[in-house]
């Protein structure tokens, strides 16, 4: 059974949210797409990158994003791996000049839950936490 990922939306945080099904995992032809320019795409390479597009346009027009988490055997699930890798996109989410990374889309708030279970991971359990250090990197 998939694992859903909930549509951001521009509502604020009062309203219901909406379901999506878990995103594709990047392929080595969905990468190269993502690295190359937008302008010399084919029918092919904007096929390859609709969806990622399409999350990324989510994203730009959300007023704030709240992302759900669960820490599954020490790390997060596969589908919000999937998801991070479709919205990180050179040129179209962050930049990076040969030496510095800066962020493209500005002017949000992210909120991240992680659910833990039993008591978390603090003291001689934090080295075992491999959800929040992700969660703080981006």
């Amino acid at each position: 059974m998939a694992t859903s990922l909930p549509r951001i939306s521009r509502r604020r945080a009062r309203s219901s949210a909406t379901w999506r099904s878990s995103p594709s995992r990047i392929s080595r032809w969905r990468r190269s797409a993502f690295f190359s320019d937008a302008a010399t795409h084919g029918t092919a390479e904007k096929q390859a990158t609709m969806l990622s597009d399409e999350l990324i346009a989510e994203i730009e027009a959300a007023d704030d994003i709240l992302i759900t988490v669960p820490m599954y055997n020490f790390g997060v699930p596969s589908a919000l791996k999937a998801w991070i890798d479709q919205i990180v996109r050179v040129g179209r989410t962050f930049s990076f000049d040969g030496q510095n990374f800066g962020g493209l889309v500005t002017g949000k708030r992210a909120f991240i839950v992680i659910a833990y279970g039993a008591a978390g991971y603090a003291g001689d359990f934090k080295p075992a936490d491999f959800v929040a250090p992700i969660s703080f990197s981006y």
